[in-house]
């Protein structure tokens, strides 16, 4: 059953990167904190952003990357999402994972100044998918 789910978790998450749509999360939505370290970055500084889990269960991560980094002038299309190994990372109870983002887009050239938001993808330990955003700002 356990390897069902997983392979599940591993065919949605081929696809979160791609669409700025969510479905409504369901009413048992772990505990989870998702942020950036800062609102306001500059232009060429690394975007550095966290995923806590503050659940007392474990959280899975589709992939070592599950975030996609999206403009709020064009969310229907990711700016960025990184390529990673497609396995199965699993955050347990009180435990961080921080991922950077170095404000260039899928072509490797740098965004322009901007409002900007990272969505994370995540599930629960009955496959129950989830997403969270962190807002953040790019100045010149």
């Amino acid at each position: 059953m356990k390897f069902i789910i997983f392979l599940g978790l591993i065919i949605i998450s081929q696809a979160f990167g791609f669409s700025n749509k969510t479905k409504e999360s369901p009413v048992n939505e772990p505990e989870v904190k998702f942020y950036t370290l800062k609102s306001d970055y500059h232009k060429g500084e690394e975007v550095c952003f966290v995923f806590e889990n503050r659940s007392s269960k474990q959280i899975y991560l589709p992939s070592a990357a599950p975030w996609a980094v999206f403009s709020k002038d064009k969310p229907e299309m990711a700016v960025y999402s990184p390529l990673s190994v497609q396995v199965i990372t699993i955050v347990k109870p009180s435990e961080k994972k921080k991922w950077c983002w170095n404000q260039k887009d899928i072509e490797g050239k740098e965004v322009p100044s901007g409002e900007y938001y990272i969505r994370i993808t995540f599930f629960d330990d009955k496959g129950n998918s989830f997403f969270k955003k962190a807002i953040f700002r790019i100045n010149f």
